[in-house]
């Protein structure tokens, strides 16, 4: 009986260890469907057939998926420092990806994204599992949503065999460069704690205090000897380059939720950054 006991453990034991290894799903490998607009009815099934939708091919699967650069008809084209504003418009993609029956039941899925905006909805199989979409009555953005490494958690209820289809609602300006997936990063679904781990980039949020801790203890020496102003630069060329790496770490949206204003951080930090960079 005890060794009865005994292989049931290892049993459980090896099927968790070769879930947890089990290969990551690249949802680029596949076919992406994009279209202008957005509807209940379309997020159901790939849209194999219709020739209204936009194909992104596999082939293209390491660039990225920016609404500017997609042939989609009626998208307007913004020229080189112009300033116009387009009103918000709304896209849909569709992507799909299978599960066999035995994985079934030991799923921990999370789905990882390393970039999106402006403001956007992901669906699993029909069914709204992420909401960034904040606006005003007249379809202006009231909060932005630009963010990077974005993990969302697949529940496993809606989860099926064979075929599970992943659709995402894109609401931005399609004249602005960020609208969409700005980055060539591949849109990845595997184990949740595994992704967790790649989010979060502990080892790299340490290294990031440490940029601070070393530009306050200079500019305390600074405040003490007035006469070195190299330390003074040096304290805020390190000060402001823990404030750009932490504008690029998905902890920023923990401090601030419209995102317009990290990204303005982000930007007057590098800025500043450069003109405090030690000769």
């Amino acid at each position: 009986m005890k060794f009865k006991y005994f292989l049931t453990i290892i049993s459980l034991i090896l099927a968790l260890y070769s879930f947890s290894n089990a290969e990551e799903i690249k949802l680029n490998n596949n076919n992406i469907f994009v279209k202008k607009g957005f509807s209940p009815e379309w997020i159901h099934d790939s849209p194999v057939n219709d020739k209204t939708w936009v194909v992104i091919s596999s082939t293209r699967k390491e660039k990225s998926m920016r609404i500017m650069e997609l042939p989609i008809p009626g998208n307007p084209k913004r020229s080189f420092f112009s300033f116009t504003h387009h009103k918000p418009e709304v896209f849909t993609f569709i992507s799909s990806f299978d599960l066999k029956t035995q994985e079934l039941g030991k799923l921990f899925l999370g789905l990882y994204i390393d970039q999106i905006a402006e403001n956007w909805e992901i669906y699993l199989n029909g069914i709204l599992i992420k909401s960034e979409m904040h606006l005003f009555p007249d379809g202006e953005i009231k909060v932005f949503r630009d963010q990077r490494r974005v993990l969302t958690y697949l529940n496993p209820i809606l989860l099926k065999t064979g075929k599970n289809i992943l659709a995402f609602k894109i609401y931005g300006d399609p004249s602005m460069i960020d609208t969409g997936f700005y980055t060539n990063k591949p849109i990845i679904i595997d184990d949740y704690e595994k992704l967790y781990k790649q989010k979060t980039r502990l080892i790299q949020l340490i290294l990031l205090f440490v940029y601070l801790v070393a530009g306050l203890y200079v500019l305390l020496l600074y405040l003490f000897r007035r006469t070195e102003l190299t330390n003074l630069i040096f304290a805020l060329f390190s000060i402001m380059l823990f404030i750009y790496l932490l504008c690029r770490t998905s902890a920023i949206y923990s401090v601030f939720y419209n995102t317009k204003w990290s990204f303005l951080i982000e930007f007057i930090s590098l800025y500043t950054l450069l003109l405090s960079t030690p000769v």
